[in-house]
């Protein structure tokens, strides 16, 4: 069996098993929809208070997605801080960021890293979803991978090209939520709508004192965390920096 069967099956696979999942879920887990999509943000929530690093999100985005083995679209990161006898250990989450500014789109364009295309490889859809066309993307190419700062893009083995999150965006266009949220256990992870007031995101938002990472590179990115103190957004941002963060690690210990 060749590698590329393989990640089909895989992917027709996880889409079963979570489809039992989401029968059972009820309509509490769709994202709301009622909105014209460019008045739309899909965005992500992490209550870091609740997440235990069980890693059921990233296998859920492995299964529902036909990730293939060694690289990762998301990942929970165990992080280590403060020093002897005073220190404390935190799970964050992360994955493409789906940022309102992002820097990977222009370097799709001016690297010219699309198959004789009118259009980019990389685009942004009207409800801020950043997202890859397989068919033009030209296998080899990187500067996307270069250009994010988050290190959040990874390089296929199989296609030989880049790949990401995408927000499940098969799933939210059927009024699902992304694999991930869905699989939580511990309810850490809210998607939905970031830019409508009324949503229960941009009320969480609102009510909480949240965080993005590296805010100073104004990207503006929808991926929004509670309970991200300074010490651990320092240790992420520094392992970001020196590119340690690498879609191909599981985890990193620090």
């Amino acid at each position: 069996m060749s590698e590329q069967t393989r990640r089909e099956i895989l992917k027709r696979g996880g889409q079963v098993a979570l489809g039992g999942a989401l029968a059972t879920a009820g309509a509490a887990a769709a994202p709301r929809l009622a909105k014209a999509a460019a008045e739309r943000q899909w965005g992500m929530l992490v209550d870091l208070r609740r997440c235990i690093g069980c890693q059921a999100c990233t296998v859920a985005c492995k299964a529902e997605n036909g990730v293939p083995l060694g690289v990762f679209r998301r990942r929970v990161r165990t992080l280590m801080t403060g020093s002897f006898p005073e220190v404390g250990r935190h799970f964050v989450p992360i994955s493409c960021f789906h940022c309102e500014k992002p820097k990977c789109l222009p370097a799709c364009d001016k690297h010219k890293c699309y198959d004789g295309q009118s259009e980019t490889a990389l685009y942004k859809r009207e409800d801020g979803t950043v997202l890859i066309d397989e068919a033009k993307c030209k296998p080899g190419k990187k500067p996307c991978m270069t250009a994010c700062p988050y290190n959040n893009i990874f390089y296929d083995p199989l296609t030989k090209k880049a790949d990401k999150c995408t927000f499940c965006e098969h799933r939210v266009d059927q009024g699902v939520a992304p694999a991930c949220v869905q699989t939580c256990e511990g309810g850490a992870l809210q998607f939905g709508d970031v830019k409508d007031p009324s949503s229960a995101i941009a009320r969480a938002i609102a009510a909480n004192d949240t965080k993005v990472l590296k805010p100073r590179k104004k990207m503006n990115p929808s991926f929004h965390y509670i309970g991200l103190d300074d010490d651990v957004q320092k240790t992420v941002e520094g392992m970001i920096k020196g590119k340690q963060l690498r879609p191909t690690d599981l985890e990193n210990d620090r």
